[in-house]
């Protein structure tokens, strides 16, 4: 008699906008499988063998996905394009659609639905710049388009308000403490500045995918193009 069980759907996200590299297996509201390599400038090895792995636990092959997700950004334009490299690699072979999610909404739908009030994430990007974003917490509602902004210009983006402090967030907190030493900042734990692998799960599944290449979502030039623009 014929097996018509029906085969889950299996999602693929990837995320390598920061210096950690996350490849996180799962169906709609479940993760099968889940790695998170610690690795600045060193992700590239990683991912392929990473992705292999997770196949290989959960005994499936590549044509077996029904999308494969990248974090877009904003943050580190090698690591981004590398997983875009991949995906797209195995979307092409294996004619997967693909989709893209927003790296702040990644970061802010860990926390945000336990705050209340104001919410900002700040992402390194170079010395004492930073890309940002805002959130009104617990509903998640932008407060602002994403920015790549100096520090010296926090306060203005942000205008907090008397007696109301700012819950922040991100690797451009970590990496520029004297910025937040005021008490009108509630810098939340490091614990936050890493995407959930349940979030990127949740958020890929929620997310449009289509069968044509798609692009990550850059906030500024790189340092090469901005050097190349420069010498003409």
């Amino acid at each position: 008699m014929e097996n018509t069980e029906q085969k889950p759907s299996i999602y693929l996200v990837l995320n390598c906008s920061e210096e950690n590299l996350q490849v996180v297996f799962g169906t709609p509201g479940q993760v099968l499988w889940t790695t998170d390599v610690f690795a600045p400038g060193r992700a590239m090895k990683h991912i392929a063998t990473g992705i292999r792995a997770g196949l290989d636990s959960l005994e499936i092959q590549p044509g077996d996905l029904s999308g494969i997700t990248c974090v877009q950004g904003p943050g580190s334009f090698t690591g981004i394009r590398m997983v875009f490299a991949h995906a797209q690699g195995m979307a092409m072979g294996a004619r997967i659609p693909m989709s893209k999610i927003c790296g702040f909404d990644a970061l802010i739908s860990g926390p945000g639905p336990l705050l209340h009030g104001p919410a900002w994430i700040f992402i390194h990007s170079r010395r004492n710049q930073v890309y940002a974003r805002g959130y009104l917490l617990p509903s998640l509602q932008p407060l602002s388009p994403a920015a790549c902004m100096s520090l010296e210009n926090i306060t203005e983006l942000v205008k907090p308000r008397p007696g109301q402090a700012v819950n922040v967030l991100g690797s451009g907190v970590r990496r520029n403490p004297k910025y937040f030493t005021s008490d009108i900042w509630n810098i939340l734990p490091r614990i936050w500045d890493i995407p959930l692998p349940q979030v990127l799960l949740d958020l890929s599944t929620e997310s449009s995918f289509a069968s044509e290449p798609l692009f990550p979502g850059y906030l500024r030039l790189s340092d090469a193009e901005e050097k190349l623009a420069n010498s003409y």
